[in-house]
């Protein structure tokens, strides 16, 4: 029977079987990842030289 989950729990077996395939995604890393693409963007937003 289906269920809607709205995310996989941290034991849930989907958790488990892709922790290993994703094991660089921690929160450091996306929130170094964000900081990066928000400084890439920001360089064609505003002008050079500030």
């Amino acid at each position: 029977m289906p269920q809607h989950v709205e995310g996989p729990e941290p034991d849930h077996p989907w958790f488990d079987e892709h922790k290993e395939v994703l094991p660089g995604l921690s929160p450091d890393l996306l929130d170094r990842a964000r900081v990066g693409w928000e400084r890439f963007v920001s360089t064609f937003q505003e002008p050079a030289g500030d």
